[in-house]
């Protein structure tokens, strides 16, 4: 019986040593190339977070207040009674109001450190954050308008992600059945007061899977080769074929269309802040394998781009510089969180795309050199 209990724990301690052996080499190898797509971390995460709305098809859930696991802990949402994470705007300082995507959302990071409350630190100001898991640019400009409603703010700033927000404004259009002119005048259908109210996803507790899968390197990277085939099998790859081309040499024409139709929203919401007499910065935030050129063009080729059609710098400069085409004021954030990731202080949420705790401090302090005094 000794013998036997020996050679069971022997076993126990050798599949235990082995496992934290894979960990240590799940965090030393590069990472798998578009493992933040491949994954779709976010997919699922916070259900319950979002409700449907008949205009901008989707908003935060007032009164919300959960914890999610990310790689950086458990992290509390909590969602104010107007409808914007907390904390909620202090009536005592100057407002300003944060509006995007997931990235100013930010659910991987407390309320008190993603980069719109570090932001406000920095400029003795309250920030609003009006972030939104998928928002398009027409969906950031018209959540500012309503935010500001609420607190008459002095200013915003639009986070810009160039991963989709392009793509993101032709599908919100389209699924909307919104229309808009050049000068970006939009036209609404009938609303739908039975679309408003939903929830987007319901909400449910995080498995023990996810709960593992948050904290470890090893099985987030098996999650993405066993997830590829799903998001295969679902269209997922196609769409992400599609965000992408315009990133390429053959994709030059997909990029200028996407540009021309990105001015429509641009110009809705310059004229939004110029009507309420507000201060507007775009800030452009790439994904993280867009500032790299060795992952830049792996990941394109698991997207299903051809090898060696990465174009990524004048993707970037062409962003940019229609941006400021339209008199817009811009920050562009790449320098910065390049710059963090060659000192190896890790700006990007390794499996998950988004910034880390890390990243929103860069973001911040670029942010606050661009507004200047």
């Amino acid at each position: 019986m000794r013998r036997w209990m020996g050679r069971l724990v022997l076993l126990v301690v050798g599949l235990l040593l082995g496992l934290v052996l894979a960990e240590v080499g799940a965090r030393v190898v590069a990472p798998t190339p578009a493992a933040e797509l491949l994954g779709e971390p976010t997919r699922d995460a916070t259900p319950g977070l979002y409700t449907t709305h008949e205009t901008l098809g989707h908003v935060p859930t007032p009164g919300y207040d959960r914890s999610w696991p990310t790689p950086e802990g458990s992290i509390r949402v909590r969602i104010g009674p107007d409808g914007y994470r907390l904390p909620a705007a202090d009536p005592a300082l100057p407002r300003w109001i944060a509006v995007g995507d997931s990235y100013t959302m930010a659910v991987q990071a407390p309320e008190d450190r993603t980069f719109a409350a570090l932001l406000a630190e920095r400029r003795g100001v309250s920030f609003v954050n009006g972030g939104v898991d998928g928002y398009s640019t027409w969906q950031a400009a018209m959540r500012y308008e309503k935010l500001d409603d609420l607190v008459q703010a002095e200013g915003v700033v639009y986070v810009l992600f160039e991963g989709n927000d392009l793509t993101d404004n032709q599908v919100f259009l389209g699924r909307m059945r919104f229309s808009a002119d050049a000068e970006g005048r939009l036209t609404l259908p009938p609303a739908n007061p039975h679309f408003t109210g939903q929830a987007l996803v319901p909400w449910r507790s995080a498995t023990l899977m996810e709960h593992l899968r948050a904290r470890s390197l090893l099985l987030a990277a098996i999650h993405v080769v066993r997830h590829r085939p799903e998001v295969v099998q679902h269209g997922t790859l196609d769409r992400y074929r599609r965000e992408t081309m315009a990133m390429t040499y053959v994709g030059r024409g997909d990029r200028q269309r996407l540009l021309a139709d990105l001015r429509p929203a641009l110009l809705y919401l310059k004229r939004a802040a110029a009507e309420r007499g507000d201060r507007l910065l775009v800030a452009l935030a790439p994904a993280p394998w867009m500032l790299d050129p060795a992952l830049s063009e792996a990941t394109l080729v698991a997207l299903g781009q051809q090898p060696g059609q990465a174009d990524l710098p004048a993707f970037r400069a062409d962003l940019k510089a229609a941006v400021e085409r339209e008199g817009l004021a811009t920050c562009d954030l790449g320098p910065s969180l390049a710059a963090s990731a060659q000192a190896g202080e890790h700006p990007f949420l390794r499996y998950d795309g988004h910034w880390s705790k890390r990243g929103h401090e860069v973001v911040a302090e670029a942010l606050n050199a661009c507004l200047g005094g």
